[in-house]
């Protein structure tokens, strides 16, 4: 198992290995990304908030589909140089471990506004990956994806799609799930704290209306 890295990591990642400064097309990812936007589709006339958005490839797929009420946040600054030389959306320097509600606030991005989380491949690099998901605003949407494979900046990773759902389920509804490569996918419902069994992520499940407090899709 890994250990949390921090900014200085990131920026002689992201500025060293090629596969960042790719064309979104020729991603190893872009699949992923293709389903993140299908997923997207859920929610109408949505602002999306990109939790770690690393050199911006999602972000400038997404404008090229005509997704524009986009902000993406990173802590790495080499990062976000590189994704605005990419794309035409909106980035900020955020370290989205601390405080991302006063964040939110600050760019009034709570009142009135219907948000879509998005954190693929972030929250296995966070110690606080739970009280960051608890920091979304009630009534998100919330699109996550995580791996099933160990690596050097990997504090946690899930062999199966019921282990997602065993550390998130009383956070987030899982009623979809799905496998590609070597991540784990799926869609459900952000609910407050109640915890819902769930006996596989892969199955699709209709959803306890009653307990329904945030809208969440799980990548």
């Amino acid at each position: 198992m890994g250990e949390v890295q921090e900014a200085r990591f990131y920026d002689k990642l992201y500025k060293k290995a090629e596969r960042y400064h790719q064309d979104y097309h020729e991603c190893k990812d872009f699949a992923l990304w293709v389903r993140v936007r299908q997923l997207m589709r859920k929610w109408k006339d949505c602002d999306i908030v990109e939790l770690g958005c690393g050199t911006g490839q999602l972000a400038h797929y997404l404008y090229d589909e005509g997704v524009k009420n986009y902000i993406g946040l990173d802590f790495s600054r080499e990062a976000l140089e590189i994704a605005g030389s990419f794309s035409k959306q909106t980035f900020a320097e955020v370290d989205i471990r601390y405080g991302l509600s006063k964040v939110l606030k600050e760019r009034n991005l709570t009142e009135g506004k219907t948000l879509v989380f998005i954190a693929t491949e972030v929250l296995e690099h966070i110690r606080f990956d739970r009280e960051l998901i608890e920091e979304i605003p009630i009534g998100s949407g919330v699109i996550i994806s995580v791996p099933s494979f160990d690596d050097i900046a990997h504090v946690r990773y899930f062999k199966t799609g019921a282990e997602v759902a065993e550390r998130y389920g009383d956070l987030i509804d899982f009623t979809y799930g799905t496998v590609m490569d070597r991540l784990l996918i799926g869609a459900g419902v952000r609910i407050k704290k109640t915890r819902i069994p769930v006996e596989d992520l892969e199955k699709p499940r209709k959803p306890e209306r009653d307990k329904i407090n945030r809208i969440g899709d799980v990548l």
